[in-house]
């Protein structure tokens, strides 16, 4: 929730809140990954000879070859830091809970 009263904006975030975002980076990093699963094949399989029989062809197929290698490097590094992200979430999440239970149990709420 944002509250936009008073001297700016607060974020009202509850420890559900938090798991909430966190399952949702998790669906999030399994679609980047299954989503190159399923697209890298195609992408990896062209021939030597996709460019033809032109002096740098071989040359062209070489550099789409290592894009590719590069592009699974990339997304497999976007879904650690998602996984990261959810995992700090979680943590967070049980931080807060931890600390409203503390504090209530010290005040008396």
């Amino acid at each position: 929730m944002w509250d936009t009263g008073g001297g700016g904006a607060v974020v009202r975030m509850t420890p559900a809140d938090l798991c909430t975002l966190a399952d949702q980076l998790m669906v999030v990093s399994q679609e980047v990954t299954e989503g190159w699963l399923t697209a890298e094949p195609a992408m990896s399989s062209v021939s030597g000879t996709a460019a033809g029989d032109t002096a740098h062809g071989g040359l062209l197929v070489s550099a789409h070859t290592d894009a590719v290698a590069a592009a699974g490097v990339a997304v497999g590094r976007l879904a650690a830091v998602l996984e990261q992200d959810m995992d700090d979430l979680y943590v967070t999440a049980l931080d807060l809970e931890t600390t409203d239970g503390s504090a209530a149990g010290r005040f008396g709420g």
